[in-house]
């Protein structure tokens, strides 16, 4: 019979299986400063100290929360990545999809530098495209509210407490299929930290037909018409999409 294990003993697991420098994540020097994780696979990732700052690596390389068997990573030639953090997503992308291109979004300027160093560091530069832009339903200026040390929840939104604010340039989705001539996207993966309902209702119709799959959190603090994720769930239905919920508050809609 197989055993399932617990999460507590589980991620440590995986996390060694992938990590081959792993005794940093586990020791009391986490706070001294970068950690540059030694992926087993030949890839690094470097974070900067705080609490939470691994967790999208933990998220996206152990627990798989943006993989989908509708996903055909090995075929795959363009990809974009809204909240690209410090790239997690973007060198797991760059490794299941060896022939595509990915665009990845990132509004706050200092993680848009561990982003950059990121790609640049596993030599990524030509496939991977860092753009230090937040995203959302239109164009212009908004401001982030930044949280030192939890920087993968930093938002548009003031949802939580501690944060500071930076002013920060906005694109939207439409704009980036039009300006790096995108007509066929086989993966949209969000995590945008409630602006998700804006990207996606402002994404005029023939747009979002040109993407096969859209993987993304979606969040549940926004008070705004039609932010909930029923009323979008319904909405990516509407448009052709078959949508399911998988993990802990993260659609996956496939175009049927």
């Amino acid at each position: 019979m197989a055993v399932r294990l617990n999460w507590a003993v589980r991620v440590p697991l995986l996390f060694c299986m992938t990590v081959r420098n792993w005794r940093p994540f586990f020791g009391s020097g986490t706070n001294a400063g970068d950690i540059t994780y030694e992926l087993r696979n030949g890839m690094t990732l470097t974070v900067p100290p705080g609490t939470t700052n691994a967790n999208p690596f933990i998220d996206i390389w152990l627990n798989h929360v943006y993989d989908h068997s509708s996903i055909c990573w090995k075929t795959a030639t363009m990809i974009v990545d809204v909240g690209g953090h410090m790239g997690a997503f973007a060198l797991y992308a760059a490794k299941k999809s060896p022939t595509a291109n990915i665009f990845t979004y990132e509004p706050d300027p200092v993680t848009f530098s561990y982003l950059q160093k990121n790609i640049g560091d596993n030599k990524l530069g030509e496939r991977v495209k860092c753009r230090s832009l937040a995203v959302g339903g239109a164009t212009g200026e908004a401001v982030l509210h930044v949280l030192p040390g939890r920087s993968e929840a930093n938002s548009l939104y003031a949802s939580l407490p501690g944060s500071h604010e930076v002013k920060v340039a906005v694109t939207t989705l439409k704009n980036i299929f039009d300006e790096e001539h995108i007509t066929h996207c086989e993966l949209l993966k969000m995590n945008a930290e409630g602006v998700e309902y804006e990207i996606l209702y402002g994404l005029p119709v023939e747009y979002l037909k040109r993407i096969d799959c859209i993987v993304m959190n979606y969040h549940l603090f926004v008070k705004k018409p039609r932010a909930t994720p029923k009323e979008l769930r319904t909405y990516l239905e509407s448009h052709g999409f078959t949508v399911t919920e998988q993990g802990k508050r993260i659609f996956v809609a496939v175009k049927r």
